[in-house]
């Protein structure tokens, strides 16, 4: 029964209410469209896109580069998950070099990211990824290196047709 709302705004105003409440870029609201306060998870920048896993997990995608929880600040890179109290899960580092524009998760558990990104570096790690735009994840974070499209410029929005046809929005032309 909880909605959880993203974009560039810093405080909320609840409906009947004269109070504002802080939250930057990403909020939780009841289903009676009051704040969250439990669910206090804050961008350093732009949230564009949020994803729920099948477990319950939020995924957030933007222009952020850490989180601050609870007064604690978590470096994130534009893609990091949330457990359903907010906190981050460490162990999911995808680390993409640039912003994340739209999220799609797969009936698989896999992770469609988009944006305008060109390289991940999950974990951590030394070597690279390159992919342009547009990457499929496995449920770790790691990139699968299977799924290699290349579009030519940024994915901004992805759906999947029941057919399992993926479609893409954005500025690429190839």
């Amino acid at each position: 029964g909880k909605i959880l709302i993203s974009g560039t705004f810093s405080t909320l105003t609840p409906a009947g209410t004269t109070t504002a409440v802080t939250a930057a870029s990403v909020a939780r609201l009841n289903s009676d469209g009051t704040v969250d306060t439990t669910f206090n998870v804050n961008a350093n920048d732009i949230v564009n896109a949020i994803g729920i896993e099948s477990d319950g997990h939020i995924l957030l995608g933007g222009n952020f580069t850490a989180l601050t929880i609870n007064s604690t600040s978590h470096t994130t890179g534009s893609l990091a998950r949330l457990n359903t109290d907010g906190t981050v899960v460490t162990t999911f580092v995808p680390a993409p070099n640039a912003s994340v524009s739209t999220i799609k998760i797969l009936s698989d558990g896999k992770i469609l990211v988009g944006g305008s990104f060109s390289a991940f570096s999950p974990n951590g790690a030394v070597t690279p990824v390159t992919r342009h735009g547009l990457a499929l994840l496995n449920t770790d974070g790691t990139v699968d290196t299977s799924f290699d499209p290349e579009p030519n410029d940024v994915v901004r929005s992805i759906s999947v047709q029941a057919d399992g046809k993926i479609i893409l929005g954005g500025r690429f032309t190839a």
